[in-house]
């Protein structure tokens, strides 16, 4: 049913994945597109449109480089593409403390670019198209052909919920992506909302074939994480791995960060973010799954002795404690709103709300506990309010836990060091 899903998706969406043309003439694959957002300088002898590069490099081997060269034509940037031994040393156009304008070195402040994103004024320009052949990758400019194809209208009715305005790990609504939607280009929207479509239709096919409820609901999850797994591969926050030459996941780490470069993969490659690398994880860790007698799973209230009653033999699995780290929660929703649009029908008991719950997490985040209203974030009495809150209910849980009346039972705990690594 994978390879359904996967062949009926090339059929509907193999025309928004061009190939592309060698300089010999020969067509190849295409891995990804390369983009860079772009924003007006506020020059006002300029106003040109200036990307935002946080690197100008394609590709970095020990004996091949790859890099863009910008290229400045009546007010118009554009760029082409070279190769050596090593790239030049070269800061990109975008960092922490502002930009620049590549026309006319205008210095930017990101007061402007998050003002400008606010306004819905942030765009995006391709920069490079990147293929796979003779077992390495080429760099070539993009055509007319390969930016029509990405130019997609933003399907209707997909991802309408919105980003929390205040989280942890989360700035992105500074710079005007306020809702999920915001977070994928129009084409990944196009292709994810076709690989959710088919989840449920694999679904109803699966019946129809003669399954019975139980074995359909558990292959269309299967399908459903696919999806997810590979919606962390294609989003507008994936960049491209200079060294490897791969695309790197959305959640490289616990936060939803801005991405000034980012890379559009194309899910029929075969490569790195594609529907077959992506199905072939799956199975890896289906057959690595211990086999013998059938358990139970259940996501449960710590702080609840009552989810715990009656339990029988159990193994408690928690993660404390992140504090202020790791807002959990409002980064999930990520893989969550993709879920749901794939299985709240077939699995209407764990996706009945709109978005992830936020108000019982055990998180201390100052944008969720009500002492906050009173105190400004950077305040130290609001901070230790915050961790007291946080350790009183870790202390509950744990009494919760350990009170219940069975002896059979084992807790796992997995605990975070002040310096960040867990143990």
């Amino acid at each position: 049913y994978a390879t359904w899903m996967i062949e009926e998706a090339r059929r509907r969406l193999a025309h928004l994945y061009p190939e592309a043309t060698l300089p010999d003439g020969r067509r190849a694959p295409v891995v990804a597109w390369l983009f860079a957002r772009t924003v007006r300088c506020p020059n006002p002898g300029c106003r040109a449109i200036a990307p935002l590069l946080a690197t100008f490099e394609l590709q970095r081997r020990a004996s091949r480089a790859t890099w863009l060269t910008p290229v400045v034509t009546d007010g118009t940037v554009g760029f082409a593409i070279e190769e050596g031994r090593s790239a030049p040393r070269r800061e990109g156009t975008v960092g922490r403390r502002g930009a620049v304008c590549l026309v006319c070195d205008q210095p930017m402040s990101l007061e402007h670019i998050r003002s400008e994103g606010q306004a819905g004024r942030l765009g995006t320009t391709m920069t490079a198209v990147v293929v796979s052949a003779d077992r390495r990758r080429y760099y070539l400019t993009p055509t007319e052909e390969h930016e029509r194809a990405a130019a997609v209208a933003v399907p209707e009715g997909v991802l309408m919920t919105e980003l929390p305005q205040r989280a942890l790990g989360i700035a992105l609504p500074r710079y005007g992506l306020t809702h999920h939607a915001d977070l994928f280009t129009p084409r990944q929207l196009t292709l994810l909302a076709t690989l959710t479509d088919l989840v449920r239709e694999a679904h109803a096919r699966l019946l129809a074939d003669g399954a019975d409820e139980a074995y359909a609901r558990a292959i269309a999850t299967y399908l459903g994480l696919l999806v997810s797994r590979l919606a962390d591969r294609e989003s507008a926050l994936c960049t491209w791995c200079v060294g490897d030459e791969t695309i790197s996941h959305t959640l490289s780490r616990q936060a939803l960060p801005t991405a000034w470069n980012f890379a559009d993969a194309s899910p029929f490659s075969g490569s790195s973010g594609s529907l077959e690398v992506a199905r072939k994880y799956l199975v890896d860790v289906l057959k690595r799954l211990p086999k013998g007698p059938v358990g139970h799973a259940a996501a449960l209230d710590a702080t609840s002795q009552a989810s715990l009653d009656g339990a029988g033999p159990y193994v408690i699995l928690t993660d404390p404690p992140s504090y202020d780290m790791i807002g959990f929660a409002a980064i999930s929703d990520f893989f969550y709103v993709w879920l749901r649009r794939a299985l709240g029908d077939i699995e209407p008991e764990l996706f009945s709300t709109l978005l992830t719950p936020k108000a019982p997490e055990l998180v201390a985040d100052p944008h969720q506990l009500e002492v906050m209203r009173r105190l400004p974030p950077t305040s130290r009495r609001a901070s230790s309010g915050r961790c007291r809150t946080f350790a009183r209910s870790q202390i509950h849980g744990f009494r919760s836990a350990s009170s219940t009346p069975t002896r059979r039972r084992r807790a796992v705990v997995r605990v975070r060091r002040a310096g960040g690594s867990a143990c």
